[in-house]
């Protein structure tokens, strides 16, 4: 709803313009003016609502639905999600005091969803792990413990969670940032937030005789193959000495 309330926004050029006399152009560079593939697509769905609801309710005839005529651009399917390399780590080492970077930070460290750090409230962080009441599926309900490089700075943004402003960080903080510190691309990727978790991964497929099963409670993969009652016995604290080998100093 944000985002739509957002987008129809942007169009107070024609807010007071009848539906039936609004140019295919002037639709179009709405969806051009748009500085992100996000924002135009964005804009594109409002539109694409707008329309259908004057079309089913016949304000317009439906030859006359321009929106279904507009270039939109699809996702780039470089926007995908990588490891961050070792040297786009020690950047986002260098700047832990920034904010956003601190995020970034705690994302890349506790494997999280982005969705579910977003949705975290005070009462769910602990001293040194916090409860994900649920999720994407049902083992993503789990305690995950903080890495001790990132302890200190999680603290600090535990206010900024529950707002259910997800969507917003990404375009406004996280990609401004990477792109600051020179590393929003990898070579013909784009960075996403979800690339911070992929990269969790990576490293821990990295340790010397990791623990698989830790790692799947940690990110909240299946539990297949894993009999409950290993889950069901498996300490935060064991969680938290495996993931402390998690490397935070890159040369």
């Amino acid at each position: 709803v944000k985002s739509y309330d957002r987008s129809y926004k942007k169009c107070e050029s024609i807010h007071n313009t009848l539906i039936n006399n609004i140019p295919q152009n002037v639709l179009q560079t709405l969806v051009d003016n748009e500085k992100t593939i996000g924002g135009a697509r964005e804009m594109y769905t409002m539109l694409k609502l707008v329309f259908e609801y004057a079309e089913k309710n016949s304000l317009i005839m439906p030859q006359n639905n321009r929106v279904k005529y507009l270039d939109v651009p699809k996702r780039e399917k470089s926007e995908s999600r990588y490891r961050f390399s070792d040297q786009e780590l020690k950047t986002l080492w260098e700047h832990k005091h920034d904010e956003t970077v601190q995020v970034i930070l705690i994302l890349t460290y506790t494997g999280a969803r982005p969705m579910e750090y977003f949705k975290l409230t005070p009462e769910d962080v602990k001293d040194d792990y916090f409860i994900i009441k649920k999720g994407k599926t049902e083992n993503a309900k789990r305690e995950v413990p903080i890495h001790k490089d990132i302890l200190p700075f999680f603290k600090l943004h535990q206010e900024i969670n529950s707002q259910g402003k997800y969507v917003y960080w990404t375009r406004h903080s996280f990609e401004p940032k990477m792109e600051e510190l020179g590393i929003l691309y990898h070579e013909d990727k784009k960075a996403t937030p979800y690339c911070c978790r992929h990269t969790f991964n990576s490293m821990f497929f990295e340790i010397p005789n990791f623990n698989e099963t830790y790692r799947r409670f940690i990110v909240g993969h299946s539990r297949e193959g894993v009999g409950e009652k290993v889950y069901a016995h498996i300490d935060v604290k064991e969680l938290k000495k495996e993931l402390d080998k998690l490397p935070t100093k890159f040369s």
